[in-house]
């Protein structure tokens, strides 16, 4: 989420709203501008309450950096209690008006689907705009979905086309993603050298995943374009690592009863139990097992992380088998059920495609075996 940091200088007088009398009356002599560069340099001044103050009476008149500023306040709960509704609901109001700092703002929504459903098209749609203006963020944002092949059909030259325009303007995560592109030759041609250059450059701007720093990477320079490149074994053990995280918040899911880990851990669109699921229905799932048994705990042991292809994580999943010790209750002795789930790097993050236990495919194969005869 970005806020709007700049002081208007450009003076446009307030619309009256007869509804209003009193506040009409107040600001009869004022601008919202000057209304909105006060609660910036109170906001520069960390005098939160009384910058919400202004940016609430500026963006009641329509002024749209307040508004803007108003929702990235509410999303990030500075000054305001936190209120993704709310935030998505100014971000929406500036969006419309045009600021493209509030239309990547609620492509970032719409991405995540905080205050707002969840929707790959219109996180596209509002990405674009921003990303047409200039809005370096958003144009590396349109980069991933092309991508990925989120809200759009997967380009991967299209990707390079936008990864580029944010990088010449010193995105960060453009320029780590651009190297990426060069680095497995996707929309490119192949090109170690380079990939190294817009990494270090990427942690240059500021970029803080290990992956910008060229010595995570395993390598130095390459004098030929077909030498073999292999990673260092330091990049295996912390795929592994961020493998584990994903298991331990997968875990605090269902022990803390916090359904909202769901949307960091599964992706979209899930096996889970054999069908395929949203993660709306796997929440549904979830919670009604937990309304079921109140006192649901569960500990997972013997974990074992099968084979990483490490020039293919963003495509072939990686298994990860352990033995769940589920209680439902203290009246009820605990069981064991060997379990595994499937992992894959997707949009730069591991997220879970599979979900299951053995015991439950053991009985679906056997039912399926009885139904032939």
């Amino acid at each position: 989420m970005r806020p709007m940091g700049k002081k208007v200088t450009t003076m446009k007088k307030i619309a009256f709203f007869g509804g209003i009398l009193f506040l009409s009356f107040f600001l009869s002599s004022c601008d919202t501008d000057a209304i909105y560069n006060r609660g910036l340099s109170y906001y520069e001044g960390d005098f939160y309450s009384k910058a919400i103050r202004c940016y609430k009476i500026a963006a009641l008149f329509g002024h749209p950096y307040a508004q803007t500023n108003l929702g990235y306040c509410y999303s990030q709960g500075v000054g305001v209690e936190q209120n993704d509704i709310k935030a998505a609901n100014y971000f929406r109001m500036a969006a419309e008006k045009g600021v493209a700092t509030s239309q990547y703002n609620l492509g970032v929504c719409f991405e995540n689907g905080e205050g707002v459903p969840q929707d790959d098209n219109k996180a596209f749609q509002w990405y674009l705009k921003a990303a047409k203006q200039g809005y370096p963020d958003a144009q590396s944002a349109i980069g991933t979905r092309y991508y990925h092949g989120r809200g759009v059909e997967q380009n991967y030259k299209k990707a390079v086309e936008w990864y580029t325009k944010a990088a010449n303007a010193n995105c960060a995560d453009a320029l780590f993603l651009l190297g990426r592109c060069y680095d497995y030759g996707n929309g490119v041609k192949k090109d170690h050298q380079k990939a190294q250059i817009l990494y270090d450059k990427a942690y240059a701007a500021g970029y803080d995943a290990p992956y910008s720093k060229t010595e995570y990477w395993g390598w130095d320079t390459f004098e030929d374009d077909d030498e073999e490149w292999q990673p260092d074994t330091d990049f295996q053990a912390d795929i592994e690592t961020a493998i584990r995280l994903l298991l331990g918040e997968w875990n605090d899911m269902h022990n803390k009863k916090d359904m909202t880990i769901a949307f960091r851990v599964y992706n979209k669109s899930t096996q889970y139990y054999h069908q395929e699921k949203s993660v709306e229905e796997i929440i549904k799932s979830k919670e009604k097992l937990l309304s079921k048994y109140p006192d649901f705990k569960q500990e997972l042991s013997d974990i074992k992380i099968g084979l990483i292809d490490l020039d293919n994580i963003d495509k072939k999943p990686v298994r990860i088998n352990f033995t769940k010790t589920v209680t439902t209750s203290s009246n009820t002795p605990s069981k064991e059920y060997p379990s595994y789930l499937d992992v894959m790097f997707i949009d730069y993050d591991w997220k879970i495609l599979t979900e299951s236990d053995y015991v439950t495919d053991k009985n679906l194969a056997k039912r399926k075996e009885n139904a032939n005869k």
